[in-house]
């Protein structure tokens, strides 16, 4: 059997359907699959290592333009990756195309219509740029609105050409379904894995990360894992932290990005520049969660966050936005959800975690049981090679 994943990144250290992406080819492989990775040659950070361990991979130009051609990009980005895919790989048609890009469903299905080529996507288009502007000047979502338009019809086309369609909440099911008609004839809920044996809780890692850091064993961690951007937006979480009742704590960021500047400069003026601790990039993030005692996640919009499956495992009592994608999460059960634009409210609940050492612990044990009952990567695969046993087509788990 032959396989092949599409998208525009290919890093292990990335979070989201990069991960997934590494996951699912380690799945395929362990059962004799031919496995190729299809993504930009500036989305792959190291091919040696993969082809190493048998993994295919097939890395083409950047497809993506400068402004204002890229007002564009949603439908050329297609056409030359359409054109390339004719050009380089001229291979017998693969036997399924797991495409976590709208224009690589469009391609693939193009140059291999007998493919079942499958779409996974992580929101929809219409969220993405709403998020995306969100913290842009008029003129600047002004020039975007076009590049909005063609990409939601982009993203239409590829759901219309997808021979499934593969996501991962009922709610994001939803929003699909309002946004496309013939969606709803194709779609499946594939639950997000977490590896809970690699994701939990660990006094060993604990101590070990703080002693890295210089973190004394009574300090308070609040751990913010992820790129640093606008779009997660952590100015709302500085402002909130800067309100805090409680002194003996630490903000940890752990990620980069291009907003890594501007929220020191924010640290700065807000007085708390010596409550911020930025680690930068890791891969071993399995050690730096039981490393908190909770977890943020502040962003203005996110898909099914991989971030938030594994602190949730880790068993850290977690605050989120309440316009988190994670809607199978309930409020004061196994999270606390809070408005993204609103610090006071995320003040208020990170003093609330910060105090109520019984709450905290109720909500980390909780969130611990929830990852427990999450699918793993194996039953992921094997759903995807062989059907959804024991359940319907939109319900791998079986749940009435």
């Amino acid at each position: 059997m032959r396989i092949q994943l599409h998208h525009s990144y290919f890093s292990p250290v990335r979070a989201g359907h990069e991960r997934r992406l590494h996951c699912l080819a380690e799945q395929f492989l362990r059962r004799g699959i031919h496995v190729t990775v299809v993504a930009p040659e500036n989305g792959v950070d190291d091919s040696l290592s993969y082809t190493s361990q048998g993994l295919h991979i097939a890395a083409h130009p950047s497809a993506f333009t400068s402004f204002p051609y890229s007002t564009l990009d949603p439908v050329m980005y297609s056409r030359r990756v359409e054109r390339w895919f004719r050009q380089s790989l001229q291979t017998e048609p693969p036997d399924m195309v797991l495409c976590f890009s709208y224009y690589y469903v469009i391609a693939a299905k193009h140059v291999w219509p007998s493919a079942q080529v499958c779409f996974l996507p992580g929101g929809v288009m219409w969220d993405w740029f709403n998020d995306l502007t969100a913290h842009r000047s008029p003129a600047v979502r002004a020039l975007l609105r076009p590049k909005r338009r063609l990409s939601v019809w982009a993203e239409n086309r590829a759901v219309q050409v997808a021979d499934k369609l593969y996501v991962e909440s009922d709610w994001l099911t939803k929003r699909l379904t309002e946004s496309y008609a013939v969606a709803e004839e194709k779609i499946s809920v594939l639950p997000a894995p977490v590896d809970t044996n690699r994701f939990q809780p660990s006094p060993m890692h604990r101590n070990a990360i703080r002693d890295e850091l210089g973190i004394g064993p009574n300090t308070k961690v609040i751990l913010a894992l992820g790129r640093l951007d606008a779009r997660k937006n952590y100015t709302v979480l500085l402002r909130a932290v800067a309100q805090l009742s409680k002194k003996d704590w630490i903000l940890l960021f752990v990620g980069s990005g291009p907003q890594e500047q501007e929220l020191r400069n924010i640290g700065r003026g807000l007085g708390i520049e010596d409550k911020l601790l930025f680690a930068g990039r890791r891969a071993d993030p399995e050690r730096v969660y039981p490393s908190a005692d909770l977890y943020c996640q502040p962003s203005l919009w996110e898909s099914y966050s991989n971030a938030l499956q594994e602190a949730v495992s880790c068993g850290l009592p977690c605050i989120i936005s309440d316009s988190n994608v994670n809607r199978d999460l309930l409020d004061g059960v196994n999270v606390l959800l809070a408005n993204p634009l609103d610090p006071i409210a995320w003040a208020q609940r990170i003093d609330l975690l910060l105090s109520d050492v019984h709450l905290a612990r109720k909500l980390g044990a909780n969130a611990r049981s929830f990852a427990e009952t999450r699918p793993s990567w194996s039953d992921l695969a094997d759903w995807l090679l062989n059907g959804f046993p024991g359940g319907t087509a939109t319900d791998p788990l079986g749940s009435p």
